[in-house]
């Protein structure tokens, strides 16, 4: 066990020396993992063995693989908040979609439903001077009754019904 410490100690007053020697770069320090846990160690179980230097050194690389956890944390945070941000951003979408598609449906039959009114309207109006004119329909009126007939069934099944009905109108289609 002693040699292991003298060798472990021998390593990191080696790695304490380049250090220094390099101005106290911070790429020289000890990397977390092995290499600071076991300086650590030195630290802890015999601090009797390790001078000021060696000390100052094991502290900057602790304190400095204690930022760099801070900062993966920070980053790991940041990761997770942006992609819940773009998760209900997504969700918010497709709901928002899912909802004009829904309006888009609803604007069309309701466009659909007075259509087939202005249609009826149209008839209507077209049917009540039929009745009540004695002369024969102009051609646009005759025109616009077969293509409302021919556009909508329900038309169409009115207008059949009413020539049946009223046998002098179909004279006034001459």
């Amino acid at each position: 066990e002693d040699r292991e410490f003298l060798r472990t100690l021998h390593r990191v007053e080696e790695a304490e020396r380049l250090w220094s020697a390099e101005g106290g770069k911070p790429d020289r320090l000890l990397q977390r993992g092995r290499p600071l846990g076991e300086a650590e160690d030195l630290l802890a179980k015999r601090p009797g063995f390790i001078d000021k230097g060696l000390r100052a050194y094991i502290i900057a690389s602790r304190s400095r693989a204690q930022r760099a956890a801070r900062l993966r944390n920070l980053v790991t945070a940041a990761a997770v908040v942006l992609a819940m941000v773009a998760l209900s951003t997504a969700w918010w979408a497709k709901r928002s979609q899912d909802e004009a598609k829904q309006q888009q449906g609803i604007a069309e039959e309701q466009r659909n439903l007075v259509e087939q009114q202005l249609a009826e309207a149209r008839a209507s109006l077209i049917w009540s001077k039929l009745e009540f004119r004695t002369g024969d329909l102009r051609p646009h009126e005759v025109n616009t009754l077969w293509e409302l007939a021919i556009a909508e069934p329900a038309i169409q099944a009115a207008f059949l019904r009413q020539m049946n009905e009223n046998r002098s109108l179909t004279l006034k289609f001459a």
